[in-house]
């Protein structure tokens, strides 16, 4: 968990989290980390790199899927 409530830090920290998908239920938790990241902050910047991150994350993991 991050160990701040700068929104900074926990947008590292979600990122973080992405990175470590494994699976569609690590998936799935990161997608309400970036829901409850958006309740908090309002960031839609940021919100948007998140879900980036995440859908590049799926592409990976399907890809990897299939190898």
């Amino acid at each position: 968990m991050a160990e701040t409530e700068n929104k900074y830090d926990i947008w590292w920290w979600v990122s973080k989290v992405i990175a470590s998908c494994e699976n569609i239920d690590h998936i799935n938790a990161a997608e309400r980390l970036i829901k409850n990241f958006w309740v908090m902050f309002n960031d839609s910047q940021l919100v948007r790199k998140l879900y980036t991150e995440l859908d590049f994350k799926i592409q990976e993991l399907i890809v990897k899927q299939h190898n």
